[in-house]
């Protein structure tokens, strides 16, 4: 929300979180109809994974083993999993 706020488009949003425009018009709604609240609560489903099985689990047990927070990591992840992300509109 912080980033619609400072004038981001929802592409741009959506590609920074590696997610589609329509689920960030989603939170949005939902912030907009009820806070953090709403936002917080909404009955969320999910799609089905990308990743196989194994990859799941293998990604699982790294995650318990490892907190990260820089780009190295997240790219570590991406290449252990095999996800090559497109930061094509991504401009932080």
């Amino acid at each position: 929300m912080l980033w619609l706020d400072d004038g981001w488009s929802y592409e741009r949003v959506s590609a920074a979180l590696f997610i589609n425009e329509g689920t960030v018009r989603n939170w949005r709604n939902h912030y907009l109809d009820g806070g953090l609240d709403q936002l917080s609560t909404f009955d969320w489903q999910g799609g089905q994974s990308r990743l196989t099985q194994a990859q799941e689990v293998e990604l699982t047990e790294h995650l318990d083993q490892k907190r990260h927070h820089d780009c190295k990591s997240y790219c570590q992840i991406w290449c252990m999993v095999g996800v090559r992300p497109n930061f094509e509109l991504v401009k932080i």
